[in-house]
């Protein structure tokens, strides 16, 4: 309460902890259809990270323009990604593994046309 109907605020969070280089800030946001993202203004490994809120807009469950912003979040850091199954993962070049049923296609086609080609010649 106590906002002018509308106003950004920049808000300043300290944690008891540091939080990781990477954390994001995330909101419930009902009217959204759910969880969003808020970028963070200070994501430096310290206990302190800032968000910039919308009165009635981006951060403000309520979203009403009303000098109030409803905030229901908070920080979080997803975790790693697990390695992938069997050990480690190595591009692989799709043309180099289709190249030869390509050809082998190609072959088929040709040989064909090939025949059809004679047959109707010797047809005539």
């Amino acid at each position: 309460m106590g906002l002018t109907p509308g106003q950004t605020v920049v808000v300043t969070i300290t944690l008891p902890e540091d939080v990781p280089e990477g954390t994001e800030y995330w909101k419930y946001h009902a009217s959204e259809g759910g969880w969003i993202q808020i970028l963070m203004g200070s994501d430096d490994g310290d206990k302190v990270i800032t968000i910039t809120l919308v009165d009635g807009g981006l951060g403000d469950n309520d979203g009403e323009e009303n000098g109030a912003i409803v905030d229901q979040g908070g920080p979080g850091l997803l975790p790693p990604l697990p390695p992938p199954v069997g050990g480690e993962a190595y591009p692989v070049n799709k043309l180099a593994i289709s190249a030869p049923w390509i050809a082998l296609a190609a072959l088929l086609v040709g040989g064909i046309s090939w025949l059809i080609l004679r047959r109707c010649k010797t047809q005539r």
